[in-house]
Formats: structure tokens, sequence, C-alpha cells
């Protein structure tokens, strides 16, 4: 299984809403949210909505909104998904970026109809290492061994999903992304972020479209 959820708060649309796109460039430049992704039974990141919320007052809410306002940054991790299905596409059958919120990786390998996802330890990458996306495996094989001499065992590896799962998971959350920006403030399509997210999701909706095996 894999799942993508993010979440935009009342209080970020709010503020952005009538932005033009000089302003919003100047006051922002990304969209900002919540953002998990769940590969079986693994997370990864954390999506506070208002599900299970219930508040008082507007007080109360925006209070709740200003502590996840800024969590994560949610066109960059469209648009890196967006990047990895297109890596994918294309033949290669190995992709890993790095976390822009710590030093660790996540890594994308292909075989055969199945992507086996791995969260990788950024201290086996090379020191200064300065790429944030790789098309073949770069870092060290022996398992990482902490200051303590214990194996780190709060990340996951090999975890196995089907890639027409993955692919299309992908495409349907950001065809929602994008829809969900232009419903908030259509302007920001002109944003640069969002622009490259559009042709990205453009690009790999045609492959879908066009290639049999996905249907």
């Amino acid at each position: 299984m894999f799942k993508i959820r993010y979440f935009i708060y009342d209080l970020f649309k709010e503020k952005i809403k009538n932005l033009d796109l000089e302003s919003f460039d100047r006051e922002w430049y990304e969209i900002y949210g919540t953002f998990e992704i769940r590969i079986n039974n693994q997370l990864k990141g954390f999506v506070a909505d208002y599900s299970k919320e219930v508040f008082a007052t507007k007080i109360e809410k925006e209070k709740f909104d200003s502590i996840w306002l800024m969590s994560d940054v949610l066109t960059f991790w469209i648009d890196i998904f967006l990047q990895i299905a297109i890596n994918l596409r294309y033949g290669n059958e190995y992709v890993a970026f790095r976390d822009i919120e710590n030093i660790n990786w996540l890594e994308f390998v292909k075989k055969n109809e199945d992507i086996y996802i791995s969260e990788i330890e950024g201290e086996r990458f090379p020191k200064n290492f300065q790429e944030s996306i790789v098309l073949k495996k770069v870092y060290i094989d022996n398992i990482y061994i902490d200051n303590k001499g214990k194996m780190n065992e709060s990340f996951f590896k090999n975890e196995k999903v089907n890639y027409k799962e993955f692919i299309k998971e992908i495409e349907y959350k950001s065809k929602q992304f994008i829809e969900e920006i232009k419903l908030i403030n259509p302007v920001l399509l002109n944003n640069t972020q969002m622009k490259k997210i559009i042709l990205k999701y453009q690009e790999l909706k045609n492959y879908i479209e066009n290639d049999k095996l996905l249907e």
C-alpha cells in the first residue's frame, strides 16, 4: 500500500487567498501545511487535520492552525514525488532524494512490477555530498551504528509496493493539490513552484493515459 496525505490549514488559506502573485512570492513563495506518506504499515510525516479536533472558539482553531501551519513545504513534497514517478517512467530503476527536513534520504528501487522503498541514514552518504536527488546508489552498504553502538531501528527498509499503485497515487494526489490551490487562489498557479508541479503533472498524466500497462 502506498498513500499520500497532505493538509492545508484554513489560516494559511486566509493569508494567501487574496494575494497577487508578486505579494505571494515575496511573503511565502511556497505552499505550506502538513504531509505524510503511508507505506504499508510504515508512516513518514504526520497530518494533523480537523477530523479529531473540536474548537470552542475561532481563536482556538487559529491557535491550532498556527502550530501546524508551516510544518511541511507541500510544494516540495508534491514536486519531488512527481519527479520520482517521471524518473521511473523513463526507465530509471533507482531514485533517491534527500529529505529537506533532516539529513536522511528516501530510496526507491524498481524491480519488475514493484517498488521497494527505504529510508536511508544520512550518515551513510559521502561526507559533504551536495546532490539532493540521485539516480544510482552512492551510500555505504554497511549497517549504520549510532554513537551508542546500537543499530538504528527507526528506519524502514525495503517496503514493497505495487508500481502501478505508486504511480497512480502520485498522479491523483498531485491533481488534487493543483485543484485545491486553484480554488484557494487561481493566481498562484503562475507561481514558479506551482508551474513546475503542473508541468510535471501533465507529463505524468500523459504517460498514464498512453501506457496500457497502467490501466
